[in-house]
């Protein structure tokens, strides 16, 4: 290697021009040859966009043949680079030069595939329990899933180190590492399972029974039950000489006397015997024992299925993604011959984002770059935040520690008065080797920097979450016609767009609130989220398919009926389906002329004639959100078309015999599975047409005029359980993976325990926490908002790691009035200071209507001719009415109010619904009580108060001569112009000549007639309605303040107001 040159680039500082500019020079100089070019990106579009830019470059040179030459080069992604050199030295390796490449969900698939079938992973999940993995009821996440999910972590941790991954010896450098890390372990396990039988013995004989009924408070009732429990688990598990470390860790904190709840005399002293022998725990050689051999087993069960793996490729003759590296670098190493061929064939090599690489990646592209005769390596350490793809950015360092630098020190991306504000935290995050970065473009017309300081902690169980502010302020500036900025490709000012605007969040769940907070205020929102095969149209395309091919599944048949198109009411469909044995409707019947050619029509075709006959194309645009409807309906086309090309081999391996459209969904049901595989299509294509919401990962290499960054309060914290890899040194980077090692950071039931091996990792997590926050602070060209959020008020170490506390305790941020201090420099910002409450705009409904909101869909749409349109709004909107309010207005106690305190209904709209759900069990089944405090989220005291007032509501209404009682009664109304619209009334009580209607309403009411008044025309409303369909007059009509417990009732006027068209309600027109 003749000239190495390695250049850090910071964010927006423009490598991709410096590379551009370089690679023309050298050919301008004749120190390249254009088709010698041997450049690497991590992807196809980076790729293509260096070609362009060097091929248009040398034709403003005039240098056409050289531009022509380019076409030549070697410019492609690490992989496509891995797999030309396959190809062309085949025969040189000994492999085949055409091998079929898999995708990802097939390689996936074939994994999986490997570890069902090993016979040493099947006896490993016999007891997964033993092991700590459990199942999620939240996610319904089996032990099995959580297993296999963190198996495959370690097959990929193992692939990335290449060959060295198969080293039998992995297991035993894992098995030092715990070792090491828990130090010498104390006692004898027999010895200390015989103490703690002796004083678990010992208390349960003395205390036979559990002293909780004589606790004197719940919180105490509740412990001494819990505490019983695991001592009478505890005192069975030891006679039989068995283990549990999470039960001899609930056994070192169990309750003692406290105030306001004695115990017994003699308890505390056995109990704290019981604690102290628990204690060993912290040094136990049982854990240790326990956490060697799982991770023993979790290494060398991976190996053996990156074994069985290979052989199932090699049978089918196929490679995937990561042979490409691996086989490639493989064959540099052991064919000389191979690797001087190919630098006879180059005159210089490019490698772009070179702090991504992982280790094999890294060995494969150092191969090629210091044996080339020029090489550029750009790359930025600040930026290297791809370790949990196996990324490992201490090569990198480690290069630019050997080597010298040329650093990049020019912006071309944001303002300069963000850029000021980044460079001024730079040397903080990083220190001596932050480069800082001179703004090149000019400073904009508004504000740069904004602060929302926020007044609740995120975790807050009442008033407005960090989503509504930011929500509320986007509102803000979206409707604002004075906020504008510079439109990137005309450089004139126009209106900020919502897809101007990008929310940067830690995690997918951040990204979810958010995105639910923008749309509640009518915000359109582009994010990555799940929910793909749940997804309406493609549950109804699904079982259309079904149908199709088989007429005789009811099943099929009734969700067809009932979920597509046709919207059959469920009670219709199944009698229908129990007097005729069918279900006539116009799609099944379409489906069933399919039948008699399904079996013979290739999928892909059959699902497009099943989407053409039922209409579900049409009937995306009368759903929610058409646009995506359609978007998931064409990939639901487009993974029928891939299921026909998949190869059958392929398929059989991943267990799926034939082609059948039922084996096409299970298939599809088994991909989606799969890790990524169930997100929704963006249907804007690559540019998004709302605010576009992502995490800090994925917002590396993007950029936007207006960027928020929230939750700066998220844990970075090391986590238990991972594997890492080690490094002995890089002083020899040349053969560095070849002494690669493995280590593991067992999850220990002493938190001790867990927290020697955390310890090792903090500094590790803190430097990627820094580098996240640099990513997440330079995404953003014109206006750079910050989500401040409070302290977390923890002085004890370990201290969390935290965005907030990096810039808080490590680079010394202070918000001082309309600025930002770092150090000594100040900087003006837009500051904002939240209330506690949530903020007025969602107080609202129908808030905003933005023009992006309203776009037509990317594809041709016949439109009727549109007649006068009448406006229709719900009762609970009404604002007049003609029925005249009744003249006598009384109000009378009949129950104990009840305001709920519950720290999970936040909002006032929560805890409505939950009174209203609460009251409409208790009324309609008083014997599932017991439930509806888990149901509807409120405590027991607040359950036996509503359970009254139910029961006070039922009497009354009895005595006044309503007996019968129709609870959240739904009335569906024909409308004039042919619509219906649906009502919910709270209660209709009947009696023998008549009906009283009863609205409920939580909240604090002063003046009951006032309130009532103001209500009626929401009543006169329900009125109406239940006279106009149920043919008798309604008597009366009331009110039931549930936070005070009273009834606010009026007689109603007799007869019924005579309208002009009786199919429409008064209410409705406007």
């Amino acid at each position: 290697m003749t000239e190495l040159s390695i250049v850090p680039a910071g964010a927006g500082a423009g490598k991709t021009h410096h590379i551009q500019e370089t690679l023309t020079q050298w050919v301008r100089d004749g120190k390249v040859r254009p088709e010698k070019i041997l450049a690497v990106t991590f992807t196809e579009a980076a790729a293509g966009e260096l070609r362009q830019r060097i091929r248009g470059a040398l034709i403003a040179d005039s240098n056409l043949a050289a531009a022509l030459a380019v076409e030549r080069a070697y410019v492609s992604t690490i992989h496509g680079l891995g797999r030309r050199l396959l190809i062309e030295h085949a025969f040189a390796s000994g492999s085949s030069p055409q091998q079929r490449l898999i995708a990802e969900d097939e390689q996936d698939l074939l994994i999986r595939r490997s570890i069902e079938e090993n016979p040493g992973l099947s006896e490993l999940t016999r007891n997964l329990a033993a092991l700590g993995y459990q199942g999620s009821f939240s996610s319904d996440e089996t032990a099995e899933d959580s297993f296999r999910k963190r198996l495959l972590g370690v097959i990929a941790l193992l692939r990335t180190l290449g060959p060295r991954g198969s080293d039998p010896a992995m297991a035993d450098f894992v098995e030092a590492s715990i070792r090491a890390g828990y130090g010498a372990p104390i006692g004898k396990s027999d010895t200390l399972a015989a103490g703690l039988k002796k004083a678990v013995d010992a208390l349960l004989t003395a205390f036979p029974r559990s002293i909780a009924d004589e606790a004197g408070s719940a919180a105490a009732k509740t412990a001494f039950r819990e505490n019983f429990r695991a001592l009478k688990q505890a005192q069975q598990l030891l006679a039989a000489n068995g283990k549990d470390w999470r039960l001899w860790q609930r056994l070192r904190d169990l309750r003692l006397s406290k105030r306001g709840s004695p115990t017994p005399d003699g308890y505390d002293d056995l109990a704290a015997a019981v604690m102290l022998a628990a204690d060993s725990l912290v040094s136990h050689p049982g854990p240790l024992e326990d956490a060697v051999s799982h991770a023993r087993a979790l290494v060398e069960g991976a190996q053996s299925a990156m074994t069985d793996y290979e052989t199932r490729k090699r049978e089918l003759g196929v490679i995937d993604f990561s042979d490409m590296v691996t086989n490639a670098a493989r064959i540099l190493e052991e064919e000389p011959a191979v690797l001087g061929a190919i630098m006879d064939e180059v005159d210089c090599v490019i490698v772009d984002e070179f702090q991504d690489t992982n280790p094999i990646q890294f060995t494969f592209l150092w191969a090629l770059a210091r044996r080339a005769k020029r090489a550029l390596i750009v790359g930025d350490t600040k930026q290297a935040i791809m370790g949990f793809q196996g990324a490992d950015p201490r090569l990198t360092v480690a290069l630019t520690q050997q080597f010298e630098t040329s650093p990049l020190d020019r912006n071309w991306r944001s303002d300069p008065r963000i850029m000021d504000f980044v460079n001024a935290l730079g040397p903080c995050l990083f220190g001596e080797d932050y480069t800082a970065l001179a703004a090149q473009n000019a400073a904009g017309h508004d504000t740069a920097l904004e602060v929302i300081e926020l007044a609740n902690k995120r975790g807050a169980r009442s008033g407005g979450k960090p989503q509504h502010f930011i929500a509320d302020r986007l509102l803000s500036l979206l409707t604002d016609d004075q906020v504008t900025i510079v439109d990137r490709h005309s450089k004139a000012l126009r209106d900020l767009e919502p897809r101007d605007v990008a929310i940067l969040c830690p995690t997918h769940n951040h990204c979810a609130s958010y995105a639910a907070a923008l749309r509640a205020l009518g915000l359109p929102v582009r994010v990555a989220e799940g929910g793909w095969w749940q997804s309406k149209i493609v549950q109804a395309a699904c079982f259309a398919l079904r149908f199709a091919v088989d007429p005789a599944d009811n099943h099929a048949a009734i969700c067809t009926a009932t979920l597509g198109p046709g919207a059959t009411p469920l009670t219709d469909a199944l009698g229908a389906l129990a007097r005729k044995g069918r279900i006539d409707t116009p799609e099944l019947a379409a489906l069933q002329g399919l039948w008699p050619d399904s079996l013979a029509t290739p999928v892909d075709r059959l699902v497009h004639q099943v989407i053409q006959v039922v209409g579900l194309r049409d009937w995306c645009d009368r759903l929610d959100d058409p646009a995506q409807m359609r978007a998931d309906l064409l990939r639901f086309e487009a993974e029928a078309a891939a299921f026909m090309e998949a190869h059958r081999d392929m398929r059989e391996a991943s267990g799926f015999y034939g082609q059948s459209a039922n084996v096409f969904l299970g298939w599809l049901e088994n991909k989606v599975g799969l890790k990524g595989e169930d997100l929704r299509p963006n249907p804007a294509g690559a540019e998004a047409d709302g605010i576009e919401i992502v995490t800090w990962y994925a917002s590396k290499g993007r950029e936007w005029p207006v960027v928020v960054v929230c939750g700066l309060d998220h844990k970075l914290d090391p986590r238990a359980g991972t594997f890492s890899t080690k490094f002995p040194g890089f002083d020899d980077l040349d053969h560095v993976i070849e002494e690669a090692t493995l280590a593991y950071a067992p999850d220990f039931a002493a938190p001790e325990a867990t927290a020697r091996f955390l310890h090792e990792l903090y500094p590790e997590s803190e430097e990627t926490a820094r580098r996240l926050l640099y990513v997440a602070l330079t995404r953003a060209r014109d206006r750079l908002i910050i989500e401040w959020p409070q302290d977390d008020d923890k002085v004890e170490p370990p201290l969390p790691i935290t965005a907030r506390r990096l810039l808080n305790d490590v680079c010394g941020i202070k918000l001082q009035g309309n600025q930002i201090t770092v150090g000594s420099a100040n900087f003006p910002s837009r500051m904002t200071i939240c209330d506690k409450e949530i903020p007025a705009s969602f107080d609202t409904e129908g808030r905003v209507c933005l023009a992006s909101c309203n776009r037509e869909p990317r594809f041709a749409i016949e439109k009727p001719a549109v007649g006068s349109l009448v406006l229709v709004v719900s009762p609970s909107q009404a604002v007049a009415t003609a029925r005249p309010l009744p003249r006598q207005i009384e109000t009378r106690a009949i129950a104990a109010g009840v305001r709920l305190t519950g720290s999970d209904l936040a909002q006032a709209t929560d805890k409505g619904t939950a009174v209203h759900e609460a009251l409409r069990i208790l009324l309609c089944r008083p014997d599932l009580r017991g439930r509806v405090s888990q149901h509807c989220r409120v405590s027991d005291a607040e359950v036996e108060l509503l359970a009254q007032q139910a029961q006070a509501l039922r009497q009354t209404l009895a005595k006044l001569g309503y007996t019968r009682l129709h609870i959240e009664q739904p009335i569906e109304l024909e409308l004039a112009d042919g619509g219906r619209q649906s009502i919910i009334v709270d209660l209709i009580a009947e009696g023998t000549d008549g009906f009283m209607i009863v609205d409920h309403k939580s909240g604090l009411v002063a003046d009951h007639a006032a309130r009532f008044e103001s209500y009626w025309p929401q009543l006169a409303a329900y009125i109406d309605a239940v006279e106009f369909k149920a043919g008798k007059a309604v008597r009366s009509a009331a009110v039931f303040w549930t936070e005070t417990g009273e009834l606010t009732l009026a007689q109603v006027l007799c007869g019924t107001i005579e309208r002009s068209n009786p199919t429409t309600p008064d209410w409705g027109m406007r």
